[in-house]
């Protein structure tokens, strides 16, 4: 993927967990275990002028280390939420998505939506 973005230079490179051949996204970054790895790629494409973003779980304690990553942005993961969607765990798994948005807030991020 660096290779393409070298050399596409997008304004905007969302970095997603995804294994090799996954239909799509099932969960976000864990940053306890891929800080090590994310970091170096974060900083390449900041230096490549490339507004980074992290699709990260609604964990509010995991926003303050994606923002020590130098990530410009967050985006939340939010299958979880659409499961729960009209359910008795509709407000409580809301309240853990507002929980993480406010903890991104306090961790820098403004709380506009991504633009190109």
């Amino acid at each position: 993927m660096l290779e393409f973005v070298r050399e596409v230079r997008p304004a905007q490179c969302t970095l997603v967990p995804d294994e090799t051949g996954a239909f799509t996204s099932n969960h976000g970054w864990e940053l306890g275990s891929d800080a090590e790895r994310l970091k170096p790629v974060v900083a390449e494409l900041k230096t490549l002028g490339v507004r980074v973003s992290l699709f990260m779980d609604p964990v509010a304690e995991a926003m303050t280390a994606a923002a020590g990553l130098g990530a410009d942005r967050i985006e939340l993961y939010t299958e979880p939420y659409a499961l729960a969607f009209g359910t008795a765990q509709q407000q409580a798994v809301l309240g853990r998505y507002a929980e993480a948005a406010r903890a991104a807030q306090r961790s820098g991020w403004a709380s506009t939506p991504a633009t190109t």
